[in-house]
C-alpha cells in the first residue's frame, strides 16, 4: 500500500525536506508516526497535526491506499 506524505510549514524546515514523500507499509497514522519518528528525529520535540485526506485526525486511523498525509505546524485561530 503506496500513500503520499506532505510536509508544511516549520515541519518541513525543520527536518530539511521540502517535497513530497511516497512511502508504503502503514496501515494506521500510529505506525506511520513511528516511522517518521525512526526517519527524522527532530519531529519528536515538534508539535504537529497529521491529515489524512484533507480530515484532521487525533486518534489512531486507518490509512488506505493512495491516502494523502499532510503533516500540519500547529494552527492559530483567530
Amino acid at each position: 500500500m503506496r500513500v503520499l506524505i506532505r510536509y508544511f510549514g516549520m515541519i518541513s524546515e525543520k527536518i530539511g525536506i521540502n517535497d513530497e514523500l511516497i512511502v508504503s507499509g502503514f496501515h494506521d497514522s500510529d505506525t506511520l508516526k513511528d516511522f517518521l519518528f525512526e526517519r527524522y528525529p527532530p519531529l519528536k520535540s515538534l508539535e504537529f497535526n497529521i491529515a489524512i485526506n484533507q480530515k484532521l485526525v487525533t486518534n489512531n486511523t486507518l490509512i488506505t491506499e493512495g491516502a494523502e498525509i499532510a503533516l500540519l505546524p500547529p494552527f492559530a485561530g483567530g
